[in-house]
C-alpha cells in the first residue's frame, strides 16, 4: 500500500508543529514523520482478511510521542487480530523497541530477543 496521507512537522523534534496532509502535498522544509489517519485506517482494514502478518518497521517516529499514533493504531490491530488466531509475527528491533513502549502489550509478547523477534500471543 502506498500512502494517502502522512503526519509532516516542520523539524525532526518531539516539539515540532505538526499537521496532517496528503502524501502528495508535503510543502518544502517538511518532513514526514508518521502515518495519517487515513492510511491508518486502510491498513486496518486490508489487514481483516490476513491469516498471517510479518511486520517489521515502525509506522512512523515512535519515540517521539505525537508521531507515534500510526505505530500505535497498527499495533493495536495486530493485538486484536491475534486474538482471532492471526499469526503475528513483529521483527527488526525498532519494531520490537515500539511494540515493547507501548503500554498493555508486555504480557501478550513472547520475545525472542537473540534474532529481535517478537511474536504477539494471546490465548
Amino acid at each position: 500500500m502506498l500512502p494517502t496521507d502522512v503526519v509532516i512537522a516542520d523539524k525532526f523534534s518531539a516539539e515540532a508543529n505538526c499537521q496532517v496532509v496528503a502524501a502528495s502535498a508535503i510543502p518544502d522544509g517538511w518532513i514526514g514523520l508518521d502515518i495519517g489517519p487515513d492510511l491508518a485506517a486502510a491498513f486496518s482494514s486490508a489487514l481483516e482478511t490476513t491469516q498471517t502478518v510479518i511486520w517489521n518497521g515502525p509506522m512512523g517516529v515512535f519515540e517521539f510521542e505525537k508521531f507515534a499514533v500510526g505505530t500505535e493504531a497498527i499495533a493495536k490491530k495486530l493485538a486484536e487480530l491475534s486474538g482471532k488466531g492471526v499469526m503475528t509475527i513483529i521483527g527488526g528491533g525498532d519494531s520490537v523497541a515500539a511494540v515493547e513502549k507501548l503500554d498493555g502489550f508486555s504480557p501478550f509478547i513472547l520475545e525472542l530477543e537473540d534474532i529481535g523477534l517478537i511474536v504477539l500471543v494471546l490465548d
